[in-house]
């Protein structure tokens, strides 16, 4: 819902801002759909861990780093997406 939302303020603040300020108002387009798209990155990081967690109770000890790596690539992956989240939001609201 979150990501929803995060497109639809940034409709409706071009809608407005795009009278007076039109490249204004398309990089806060831009940098909207840039923390949308990494929210949503981080909201599907968890889900896969919970896949991979499955897969790794069921594997044989031979195969267990392979998934501890991967869980670590995925925890890194949620954690960069989430500062980009926070950098678009900044970068976002410099526009106003």
């Amino acid at each position: 819902m979150n990501g929803v939302a995060c497109i639809g303020i940034a409709v409706v603040v071009f809608s407005i801002l795009r009278q007076r300020f039109e490249s204004m108002a398309l990089w806060y387009v831009a940098f909207r759909i840039i923390e949308f798209d990494m929210q949503t990155l981080c909201d599907l990081s968890p889900l896969t861990q919970l896949k991979l967690s499955e897969e790794f109770v069921f594997s044989g000890a031979a195969e267990s780093s392979a998934y501890q790596a991967l869980g670590t690539l995925l925890l890194t992956e949620r954690y960069w997406a989430f500062q980009m989240i926070i950098f678009a939001l900044v970068l976002g609201a410099l526009m106003f």
